[in-house]
């Protein structure tokens, strides 16, 4: 049995970057570097602006905690392969 994904995988990226964010948050962390897979999250976490689409809200979510209450956090890009967020908690 087959079932298709309930989201493109840009949109389950930046949902797993935003959940992690909000966990790191809660857990009062402030030092906290962010390793995603997708190229498209680490690039739009950084450059990007103005998308209207789900993906660039969730983004611009994460991007105000982020820039609210992790200041001294990083988000990279890993393209090692593997569906993986590490947390590097310094």
């Amino acid at each position: 049995m087959f079932f298709s994904p309930g989201c493109s995988i840009d949109v389950g990226e930046a949902l797993g970057l935003h959940h992690a964010i909000r966990w790191i948050q809660e857990l009062q962390l402030t030092n906290v570097d962010f390793e995603v897979d997708s190229k498209r999250v680490a690039d739009y976490f950084y450059k990007g602006r103005g998308d209207t689409t789900e993906f660039g809200s969730i983004m611009d979510s994460s991007i105000y905690f982020s820039n609210t209450y992790l200041t001294n956090s990083h988000v990279m890009s890993s393209l090692l392969g593997g569906k993986r967020m590490r947390l590097h908690i310094h």
